[in-house]
């Protein structure tokens, strides 16, 4: 595809927009070749011809083009899934966890009340790169109540316009790194360069260093996606023993007591602690492993020109609302208390949010942040003027009037939970339930003051999404299904 026939596919209404680049193309060889290089990106992509028809679209509702002080010369965001925030020791938790996160907390910005958009990962994923809540990006599950691993989500929208692709755009090269492969369904089509291993984070960092070797001299933006937390549970012997010994117990790293009538077996409780510990230990070789990547980009000579992000894509509930979701909630396994995507209680939406390098200030912030603020974060960071329409914002803005949305659950009837100042809403329709909590007073949960206060569900109930945006059904094939199947999904 070259120039003329990227004239051919724009619209007769862009007619003064070719009449000043064409002239610009002719004399200028280097921008031309920057041109015809997008181009070649782009047709690389599914439907690149609505792509190209929408340069014109980046134009005018992005006007994205980086700034003469330009920005950080690498942006890496890691997300590790199924991270609890409870479980960090940068967040208190009793447990020496992450003790290289804590020493870079001092020089970088540490978020205490950051909230996923979704409590699973492809429509997470999604939302982190898109800054768009699940219910305008459209990949999601359709049926009510649903069940992921039997059905497929929804496509995100081909309208959406994704951080890679206006990066891309922008002249960074754009990678993908991920062992959990749902979490790479959503950015098949954002990605150049794309790395699907199911591996632990040794090796994943391993290939992370060489990408970062053979490009030091480019710009990159790499997503980096990490599995050790998720089922099964994967510990190196070097760190399975970090917090004393684990019991020897059969399939120890998979989800064992999972219906409530299992929990009154004799061996729940040394199964449960003996769980817990395994994941801390596998949280702390994770933390041995980011520290590894700093110490390799001070190598390279590259650690002060890079911003690093770190997150979760959802938490993990290991028994704290058993009793509630039983009781009150719907779950077509049969399953409750344990794991994440079916619920939307604290330890599975709020997330671990820490970032650091050029144009971030350092401190501890208490406001309430979404995921959904780490695109526009990134843009302002490289000094990217856009005008994207993002349900996202600047993580800076400690503005707490705003309500934040998390929502698009896997499992059950669709449940979606508002948060706004200290209080919380977690309403479904489909169960006929609206729970009401103080998180200053109850940051646990455990009471639920919708009787006494009604008022405060309708005001919450009025920021609930009222449209989803419809997208096309993924399509699943045998080897995306085994993999399901290893990640414990089906």
């Amino acid at each position: 595809m070259n120039f003329n026939g990227f004239l051919k596919f724009t619209d007769v209404k862009w007619e003064w927009l070719r009449r000043i680049i064409r002239p610009l193309l002719i004399r200028i060889p280097w921008l031309r070749r920057k041109v015809q290089l997008f181009l070649w990106r782009m047709r690389a992509r599914p439907f690149y011809r609505q792509r190209i028809q929408g340069i014109s679209k980046l134009l005018d509702d992005c006007n994205a083009r980086r700034r003469k002080n330009g920005g950080p010369k690498n942006i890496i965001l890691i997300v590790v899934d199924c991270l609890r925030k409870s479980n960090l020791s940068l967040y208190g938790h009793y447990r020496e966890t992450t003790p290289f996160l804590e020493s870079l907390a001092g020089r970088a910005a540490v978020f205490d009340n950051t909230l996923t958009a979704c409590p699973w990962t492809y429509p997470s994923v999604a939302s982190i790169l898109t800054g768009l809540y699940p219910h305008n990006h459209g990949g999601v599950l359709t049926t009510d109540p649903c069940r992921f691993g039997q059905e497929a989500p929804n496509k995100v929208s081909r309208n959406v316009l994704a951080l890679p692709e206006v990066l891309t755009g922008l002249g960074f090269d754009c990678h993908i790194f991920s062992s959990v492969t749902v979490a790479a369904w959503a950015g098949m089509d954002w990605f150049k360069n794309i790395y699907i291993y199911r591996q632990r984070a040794q090796q994943q960092f391993k290939e992370l260093n060489r990408c970062l070797e053979k490009n030091k001299k480019k710009d990159n933006f790499i997503y980096f996606h990490l599995g050790d937390l998720h089922v099964p549970l994967d510990v190196p012997d070097d760190y399975r023993e970090s917090f004393g010994e684990i019991a020897d117990i059969p399939r120890l790293n998979y989800w064992q007591f999972e219906k409530d009538a299992d929990r009154e077996a004799p061996d729940f409780k040394r199964y449960k602690e003996n769980r817990c510990k395994l994941y801390d230990c596998a949280l702390r070789s994770v933390d041995a492993q980011i520290a590894g990547l700093f110490g390799y980009l001070e190598k390279l000579r590259l650690l002060d020109s890079s911003l690093v992000i770190l997150t979760a894509d959802h938490g993990e509930e290991f028994w704290e609302h058993t009793e509630t979701e039983r009781k009150l909630f719907y779950d077509p396994r049969g399953f409750s208390g344990i794991s994440h995507g079916h619920n939307l209680f604290q330890e599975i939406i709020n997330v671990p949010l820490l970032c650091t390098g050029p144009g971030i200030a350092s401190g501890r912030y208490t406001h309430n942040t979404s995921l959904v603020d780490i695109v526009p974060t990134i843009l302002d960071v490289c000094g990217i003027d856009h005008r994207l329409k993002l349900d996202g914002r600047n993580l800076f803005d400690n503005s707490n009037e705003r309500a934040l949305v998390s929502e698009a659950v896997a499992y059950g009837y669709e449940k979606k939970a508002v948060v706004r100042k200290n209080w919380k809403l977690i309403h479904s329709e489909g169960d006929g339930v609206s729970l009401l909590f103080d998180l200053y007073r109850d940051p646990k949960e455990k009471h639920d003051l919708a009787k006494i206060n009604p008022e405060k569900i309708q005001e919450l109930k009025s920021h609930l999404p009222k449209a989803e945006v419809k997208g096309e059904t993924l399509e699943i094939d045998r080897a995306m299904k085994k993999q399901l199947q290893d990640l414990g999904y089906m």
